[in-house]
């Protein structure tokens, strides 16, 4: 099995204060016990990466400034894991931190600009001229983080929505994407979290019509029912340790393939807290795990569910734990260290 793994390694902030080498391929082998490395490519600050739908190409943003001159790229991936530069095209944005594809459309979302650009893919997998922009209005009461929108995450949750997670405005605005179009606004399925939240991630669930949004700055997770003609919210819960008085950090949002398990991880406190959910939808937690890796700023879960895989941004680590699928829970495998400054994991296969 094959992971890529983005990082930082430039300064951002006096938080991100990145040493890595780019994007990194590695294999894990089938004991779940070792990474080997495979490739490297540099780029700025490819803090984000995502692949096309058939899985022949890779696309990452550079998390840079403005006045940087950021640029997206389009890489082919060979079956050795390598990556060989198709094109890259500079973007009107400021800190793109989350990039996906749908309908043969590059998407990339921009927290510092709070703007969400759209690139329309050839069949090369090339990246095209930029096709479409969206722009959200509003603030939240936590001036030092809401003073703007901040567009956070671009998901897909069908074929004809798609929700873009605004941290700045506590709400997750609906949009319907075509090639011709661009994104549509669809505000009768707009999500709303309450004023302070600041929603950061969100899952859709793989069998039912829930969406699951987790919130940076409150460390809650909010449970949408969309079936209806409107969406519902059926249940509100929070992620962190009772013990824990600090600021929130909420940071990445997973579900297990086979849809009963939910796993959040939040930076400061260091944890992954594991739920259950229950036939009404709700979230019943099962545990909240105090890992090895230091400011976990995203995992990932591979698509048999046998092992979550975590990257410590600030402790330079990937570990891999075990997973059991009947319940839910996780077993420590390994950690793999001077991986320098990882911020985002991707499973090729």
């Amino acid at each position: 099995m094959k992971i890529y793994i983005g990082s930082y390694t430039q300064k951002l902030s006096e938080e991100i204060v990145g040493r890595g080498k780019g994007i990194q391929c590695y294999d894990i082998d089938e004991r779940l016990q070792e990474l080997r490395p495979l490739s490297t490519i540099f780029q700025r600050n490819p803090a984000y990466i995502t692949r096309s739908e058939n899985g022949r190409f890779l696309y990452a943003a550079e998390e840079l400034f403005s006045d940087e001159n950021p640029k997206i790229y389009a890489y082919k991936v060979d079956d050795q894991g390598g990556l060989t530069l198709i094109n890259s095209r500079e973007f009107r944005g400021s800190l793109a931190c989350h990039l996906t594809v749908h309908n043969n459309c590059l998407l990339v979302a921009n927290y510092g600009s709070g703007n969400v650009l759209v690139f329309p893919i050839d069949a090369f997998g090339a990246i095209l001229p930029e096709s479409h922009e969206v722009r959200h209005r509003g603030v939240g009461p936590n001036l030092s983080r809401q003073e703007s929108p901040h567009a956070h995450m671009i998901c897909v949750v069908r074929t004809d929505l798609i929700y873009v997670v605004d941290l700045g405005i506590d709400s997750c605005k609906a949009y319907a994407l075509t090639a011709s179009n661009g994104l549509k606004p669809v505000p009768e399925w707009d999500l709303n979290m309450d004023p302070g939240s600041g929603p950061r991630h969100m899952v859709a669930h793989p069998d039912k019509p829930l969406v699951f949004v987790f919130c940076e700055l409150t460390g809650d997770i909010y449970t949408f029912n969309i079936s209806a003609d409107h969406p519902t919210l059926l249940h509100r819960v929070n992620s962190l340790p009772p013990s824990y008085n600090s600021t929130p950090s909420g940071a990445a949002i997973r579900i297990h393939p086979n849809g009963k398990f939910l796993y959040v991880s939040n930076r400061g406190c260091d944890t992954i807290t594991l739920f259950e959910l229950t036939s009404s939808g709700k979230l019943d937690l099962l545990a909240i795990e105090k890992i090895r890796d230091k400011t976990p700023r995203d995992f990932t879960i591979d698509p048999e569910g046998k092992v979550l895989v975590v990257a410590g941004m600030d402790s330079h680590t990937i570990s891999m734990y075990g997973l059991n699928n009947n319940s839910g829970k996780m077993t420590y495998l390994k950690t793999v260290d001077s991986v320098f400054s990882p911020s985002c994991i991707l499973i090729a296969d």
